[in-house]
């Protein structure tokens, strides 16, 4: 018996151990990158201010760019005093969608908390 075919069947025989015994077998994978597909609204906040609004980052430590809108998505790096370029949102407007336009992550696309933004509510 060739090795895939050996760990094909090893996976098949613990997924059928834990439906027999719990009868559930949680198969969750890790957060993805979303991207701007993950925008449900045009606007950066709800008092209309519509996208393409450049925000200076005004959180006096470390900003996550992270790969989607919400803390379970990866961090691809800290932002120190950058400006971001906002295009979306997410989230009921808590999450901003855009690029970084300067800084050590300059050219990187992502997501911000808006509340670590200067874009008001």
């Amino acid at each position: 018996m060739n090795l895939s075919r050996l760990i094909r069947n090893a996976s098949a025989a613990a997924v059928a151990a834990g439906l027999l015994t719990t009868g559930v077998v949680a198969l969750a994978a890790p957060a993805s990158a979303v991207g701007s597909s993950g925008c449900s609204s045009r606007y950066v906040n709800n008092n209309g201010s519509l996208l393409d609004s450049v925000a200076t980052l005004t959180r006096s430590g470390a900003v996550n760019l992270r790969t989607g809108p919400g803390t379970g998505y990866t961090s691809k790096g800290n932002l120190y005093q950058a400006s971001f370029w906002a295009t979306c949102s997410a989230k009921n407007y808590s999450w901003v969608y855009g690029k970084v336009t300067s800084g050590a992550h300059k050219g990187q696309w992502g997501w911000v908390a808006r509340q670590n933004t200067g874009l008001t509510s």
